[in-house]
């Protein structure tokens, strides 16, 4: 009997070695997903890792007794439980001004504060909005005017929107977005608040940039902080791309690209950040989805697939891109399958090369039967794929919030192989504490050899 137990593990050890990664991690909520029914129906539009490996979705939900959608902040567990210590019942609930709002953005600051950002709809026009909640889940009303900064009260156009958001180690906050003028068309604003919410007028003019694009409209898409604390910041033009540098003052680093910019003809829509210093850019040009990296100095980096990888594009919405810790890179797109939606993950090398070991052949597509569309990942700090998005419900007739977790490598399945198989032996028999994972590789190669 026994025997047959350590063959069965050896098997099932060394055919999960064999994957390296995709499956849903079945000890995170219900077989890895994990749905929360918030209002009459919700989305989580972004998710994000704290420190102690809580996850913190935000999104919006549909109140049917006021007839408007709210703000949601919700923060899970390491297992996917709602975290009863945060809000109500995991939840904070909350609206600006009794308008339509809506979070897309959320980081967490060094002092373990939730920043967030978002825009809502203020008498016809969409109007876009920063806030900070302390870790307990309460507004923190010593930012901005009770905790809100709308752009609106900055000197920005009646119609704005705020598209990304990233946060120094001292607190204060970059945002970028765009504002629309009278002639409706679109321009690029960068923004530097100090932590108190107000604008830092020691960044561009008094706290914006409005990059020039003569002749072409802009929408800033995308701002990162580099660990020198210089900035990125991806702008969609008509021409396809622009990718600006800027020095901590807001000034453009002209040591970056041609003078402190980089322009390419593909709609570049993502940005990462590698730890050499290398941009990890994701769109589409024409009908295929690319990756392109950029060198420290905005120079393409040939050792990239010659700088460009691509794949037929799909007809799909919401594409996305993250960096793995390892960083391998995980695209996502949404696609209709009649009259639901499914979702696609794609996993490419560290060269630009497709990962065909990660799901089947490179690619781990969702499941039949369930409409489910992702807006955001989040990497955890042990390496697993955090998804957020809105999932349907049986019975239910409209979609709510949803998390899912993915393992990303074969060392987590053979972790999980070891707590579903090894619990099974007689204690005796049981690997030493803290020597399962080499007892279990000692394992593997004896087996290879034989």
């Amino acid at each position: 009997m026994l025997k047959r137990i350590l063959k069965s593990l050896i098997i099932s050890i060394i055919y999960n070695s064999l994957f390296a990664g995709g499956n849903l991690d079945t000890s995170f909520g219900t077989n890895g997903i994990v749905i929360s029914q918030i209002g009459a129906e919700s989305e989580a539009k972004a998710v994000t890792t704290a420190q102690n490996g809580k996850i913190i979705a935000v999104g919006r939900a549909w109140l049917e007794q006021i007839e408007h959608d709210r703000c949601v902040i919700a923060r899970y567990n390491l297992n996917g439980s709602l975290d009863l210590a945060f809000g109500t019942n995991g939840r904070v609930i909350f609206d600006i001004n009794n308008q339509d709002s809506v979070l897309s953005n959320v980081k967490i600051d060094t002092n373990s504060n939730i920043v967030i950002a978002g825009n809502l709809n203020e008498e016809e026009q969409t109007v876009g909005f920063i806030s900070r909640v302390l870790s307990n889940g309460a507004i923190d009303t010593s930012f901005g005017q009770n905790g809100i900064v709308k752009l609106d009260s900055l000197g920005i156009t009646e119609y704005s929107q705020i598209e990304s958001i990233d946060v120094q180690n001292n607190g204060k906050i970059i945002a970028i977005g765009y504002e629309e003028n009278e002639d409706q068309e679109k321009d690029t604003i960068i923004l530097r608040f100090n932590i108190n919410g107000s604008l830092d007028n020691s960044f561009g003019a008094n706290g914006i940039i409005r990059p020039p694009f003569q002749g072409s409209q802009s929408l800033g898409l995308k701002i990162i902080i580099q660990p020198d604390n210089k900035i990125l910041a991806l702008m969609r033009i008509d021409q396809g791309y622009s990718l600006a540098r800027y020095n901590s003052d807001g000034t453009l680093d002209t040591t970056f690209g041609n003078l402190g910019i980089v322009t390419g003809n593909q709609y570049m829509n993502y940005m990462n950040l590698q730890t050499d210093g290398k941009i990890v850019l994701a769109g589409r040009l024409q009908n295929s989805f690319v990756l392109n990296r950029l060198n420290n100095n905005g120079t393409n980096d040939a050792s990239f697939t010659n700088g460009l990888s691509s794949v037929p594009y799909l007809e799909s919405r919401s594409m996305g891109m993250i960096l793995q810790n390892d960083e391998k890179i995980i695209t996502k797109f949404n696609y209709e399958f009649g009259p639901t939606w499914k979702y696609k993950l794609i996993r490419f090398n560290q060269n630009g090369v497709l990962d065909t070991s990660f799901g089947n052949n490179g690619i781990v597509d969702s499941e039949i039967g369930k409409s489910r569309f992702i807006y955001d990942l989040a990497i955890t700090q042990d390496g697993k794929l955090i998804i957020c998005g809105t999932s349907s419900l049986p019975g239910i007739e409209y979609d709510h919030f949803m998390l899912g977790r993915y393992k990303t490598s074969a060392e987590q399945e053979v972790v999980e192989t070891y707590e579903q198989q090894y619990k099974y032996l007689p204690y005796g028999k049981r690997p030493s504490e803290g020597k399962e994972k080499e007892e279990i590789e000692a394992t593997l190669k004896k087996v290879k050899r034989e």
